[in-house]
């Protein structure tokens, strides 16, 4: 279901889309305005936020409350070049999204205010079972990828300019796909993913369809965990972040 959306029509436009994410008794639904701040898997063992902080040099200052709702996730300079602030599903948290769960992405970005020596990813990556995803080894660091991905990326080491779209299949085979979508600083995006029960998925930004995969994210009935996945990494001295307003990821999405 893309989100045909323009001008002041957009917030009830995502709010009736997020609605029917929700509808039907066997969804399950996480809605995340972050009014918890993640923190780099710091909690109580009773406590399970949706989301905590992993990534190189990440601490928990790195996540603060923004004016207008959400959260602003930065790599500072308090670290080195590098740096990453990572959000992944949080540690205490045992549900895990399949490639077969008809599973559906949203996020709602704004990108930092200065575009350049930095990295993004947003979307689904593959999932360590029982504890978010697997630090440097399944996708967890900004620079990683992991054995199945759904996610947008912005690298300005490659010298993009636009958002691409890395679709990958069991570790053996990366489609790398160019939106067309320019990155422009300070600016809101929705980032929308939708992996369909024979694992094909679909990549939507600001509602306008942008690849459909021909190839399934595994060759295996059984499909392969995947877990939710927002960062970004400075490539030099300075700060970089984002805004993260809103975030919805779906199960049984068409049910």
């Amino acid at each position: 279901m893309p989100l045909n959306y323009v001008g002041s029509t957009r917030t009830a436009q995502l709010d009736a889309h997020v609605d029917a994410l929700k509808a039907g008794n066997d969804k399950f639904v996480i809605d995340e305005n972050f009014e918890l701040i993640p923190q780099v898997a710091s909690y109580a063992a009773g406590d399970k936020p949706w989301y905590e902080l992993e990534g190189t040099g990440a601490a928990d200052g790195d996540v603060t409350s923004v004016a207008g709702g959400g959260i602003k996730v930065e790599a500072d300079t308090s670290g080195s070049n590098d740096d990453e602030a990572v959000l992944v599903r949080g540690a205490n948290q045992s549900i895990v999204w399949n490639t077969i769960d008809d599973v559906a992405f949203l996020a709602v970005i704004e990108t930092d205010a200065t575009i350049t020596n930095l990295q993004y990813k947003f979307g689904m990556a593959s999932n360590a079972a029982g504890n978010g995803i697997a630090a440097g080894a399944d996708g967890s660091n900004v620079s990683d990828f992991g054995d199945v991905e759904a996610v947008f990326t912005f690298d300005t080491d490659d010298s993009d300019t636009t958002w691409q779209v890395s679709h990958i299949v069991t570790a053996t085979a990366e489609v790398e796909v160019d939106t067309g979508v320019t990155v422009v600083a300070a600016t809101k995006y929705v980032l929308h993913v939708t992996i369909d029960t024979d694992q094909m998925a679909a990549y939507f930004i600001n509602g306008l369809e942008v690849y459909r995969a021909t190839a399934a994210l595994t060759a295996s009935s059984s499909g392969s965990d995947l877990g939710p996945h927002l960062g970004v990494s400075r490539l030099d001295a300075g700060d970089r972040y984002f805004h993260l307003r809103r975030c919805v990821v779906s199960k049984n999405f068409n049910d």
